[in-house]
């Protein structure tokens, strides 16, 4: 279903892809580890690049440590790093500040250096290109 939905590219499967990462989350929840689906969802919403999106897949990447360490940061930031920056710092929300800090940090790494070669792996770690 995931890759249906990653080949339409149809923007009115944002609800959708929504509801399927609200659904993972929960499932993550109850059930410790990660699995790709997770990452699928968020990677399928990330590519949209709306930053109205960003604190909801900052939730799913702090649902648990395993989902921490398995959502990269650059899914913060396909929107733009600096929009993304600017974007966390006028929500001001405690979770657009606790981003905020993180994807300062991963901006300091050099971690968005090369979004699109991100872009790349993860297209082929999902199985979305030959």
């Amino acid at each position: 279903m995931y890759r249906a939905i990653y080949s339409a590219s149809d923007p009115a499967d944002r609800p959708l892809i929504v509801s399927l990462l609200r659904h993972e989350m929960r499932e993550h929840r109850e059930e410790p580890g990660f699995n790709t689906s997770l990452l699928f969802c968020a990677f399928l919403l990330a590519i949209r690049r709306e930053l109205r999106d960003v604190l909801l897949i900052w939730e799913a990447k702090n649902v648990s440590f395993d989902t921490l360490c398995g959502l990269d940061v650059q899914l913060l930031v396909l929107a733009g790093p600096e929009e993304t920056l600017r974007f966390l710092r006028a929500d001001g929300s405690d979770a657009a500040r606790a981003a905020l800090d993180y994807v300062e940090q991963g901006q300091a790494a050099g971690d968005f250096r090369d979004l699109e070669g991100y872009l790349a792996f993860c297209r082929r770690y999902l199985g979305l290109s030959a």
